[in-house]
């Protein structure tokens, strides 16, 4: 699962000179490294651990190898349709399944909130729990608040996603100077936003979570809009501020790229950590050896970047990377369960992103023999469908899935999602890896409820 190890001799890979030495091998570095062998030119990516991927990766963090987790990004929304096709993502490998409903979060009194693709659907859904005909414009109100601005940065004269980063006073009139739009874009934070729209406080705490994704900072704090602005400019199946689950885990994502980085003409090495950028000559290896390139890319954070070109980079730049902010909220638990937890606002209820976890796949029973489990199979099984490689391939492939029984032979029947007591307060997590996080006090399970969720947009 993205281990790929030395290409080459440290020694063979220092004798030549390369067009462009890639620093880290994140998702975003190999997107870089396949597009610029695409260009036809020469492509080394080094980087530090051992797997490929960055935060958008795969491990199996616990003794029984049937569980595999994405340990950092769990869902794709920002993955944009122009990469998918220009890297031919699909045929190697990456499949998707848009979350539904994309909010589900239940409250202490019993009822609930769910924000589904259909909107009559969620208006129907918002209605059964007492929410009044005033709140349920008001949260579509909301929602198509964020979407006018989406729609304008993202479809108006120009995509903004797309070639130079936009100036300031572009992006003011990309939104028509209209002070609401502008304000949101630059300082207002999601609770006054929110506050125009709607009054319930179920709404309130359902839907703050989604401008402090990640930061450091509060609902009332500054600039906290353009946080929940920033998650929703994506589009993902055709479907406009969406989320989704990647079959196989989020690694498939940069296992994708990398596979196309290296059909191109890419060189990939992991378990390779770089110690110093030489601008203008290349990359210094923490063993000491020099890779020659015309130019680095570096995948690494601006911090760690700054600390490798060392006194490379002008004073400002260096003051103002060591003033910066990486505080962060963000605590992530990766749990093996044997079903999915029970929720006493929703009693008897299942989700199509759950069904596709329900579909046949190939399992493996504690006596070695595989066999095709049926769509309501009784054995336990671990929550995680994992891939088993194909001998010909580097990258394993998430058609080829299989589950593995946990370590209790005890029988129960294929867990349904259906409501929970305790003291948890919202769920999320993939349908396809079915392993639970938590963000802070929020667990994450089948549904994405408090949007509450960890930074990466491939968050990921």
């Amino acid at each position: 699962m993205g281990r790929v190890g030395l290409p080459a001799p440290v020694s063979e890979l220092a004798a030549r000179t390369w067009d462009v030495v890639v620093v880290g091998g994140g998702h975003n570095g190999l997107a870089c490294a396949a597009y610029l062998a695409k260009a036809g030119r020469s492509v080394l990516v080094l980087e530090r651990r051992d797997r490929l991927g960055g935060a958008c990766t795969l491990e199996q963090p616990f003794t029984d190898p049937g569980y595999t987790v994405s340990p950092c990004a769990y869902v794709v929304g920002l993955l944009d349709q122009r990469v998918i096709d220009e890297l031919q993502l699909r045929r190697h490998g990456y499949r998707v399944f848009v979350a539904e409903p994309l909010i589900w979060c239940p409250f202490d009194d019993g009822t609930w909130y769910a924000q589904f693709l259909d909107d009559e659907r969620t208006a129907a859904g918002m209605r059964e729990n007492g929410f009044s005909d005033a709140e349920i414009k008001g949260q579509f109100d909301y929602e198509h608040f964020f979407d006018r601005m989406r729609r304008a940065l993202r479809e108006g004269t120009r995509d903004t996603w797309v070639g130079d980063s936009p100036s300031e006073d572009e992006l003011r009139a990309l939104l028509d100077h209209d002070p609401e739009l502008v304000d949101a874009l630059f300082e207002t934070s999601i609770a006054d936003v929110l506050d125009r729209f709607v009054d319930d406080p179920r709404l309130t705490r359902a839907l703050y979570g989604q401008g402090v994704i990640g930061a450091w900072a509060g609902p009332r704090s500054p600039g906290t809009a353009s946080i929940k602005l920033m998650h929703y400019q994506g589009t993902l199946e055709g479907v406009p501020m969406a989320w989704g689950y990647v079959q196989g885990g989020m690694g498939r994502i940069s296992f994708a790229i990398a596979e196309a980085a290296e059909e191109s003409g890419a060189t990939l090495a992991s378990g390779v950590a770089v110690a110093e950028i030489r601008p203008g000559e290349g990359v210094v290896l923490e063993g000491g050896e020099l890779i020659l390139a015309r130019a680095v890319v570096s995948n690494a954070d601006p911090k760690v970047t700054a600390g490798l070109l060392g006194s490379a980079i002008d004073d400002g730049f260096a003051a103002r990377m060591s003033s910066w902010r990486t505080t962060s909220p963000v605590v992530k638990l990766n749990c093996g369960l044997s079903r999915l937890p029970r929720w006493t606002a929703l009693p008897v209820a299942e989700w199509p992103t759950w069904r596709q976890c329900r579909s046949p796949c190939r399992w493996t029973t504690r006596s070695g023999r595989s066999k095709t489990a049926p769509a309501a199979s009784r054995h336990r099984v671990s929550p995680s469908c994992t891939s088993s490689p194909p001998t010909t391939r580097r990258w394993p492939r998430p058609e080829s899935t299989r589950c593995r029984p946990s370590c209790s032979t005890r029988r129960t029947s294929w867990p349904r999602a259906r409501g929970t007591n305790g003291a948890t307060r919202s769920v999320n997590a993939s349908s396809v890896s079915s392993v639970a996080t938590a963000t802070s006090t929020t667990w994450s399970s089948t549904w994405r409820c408090s949007g509450r969720r960890t930074s990466n947009g491939a968050s990921g």
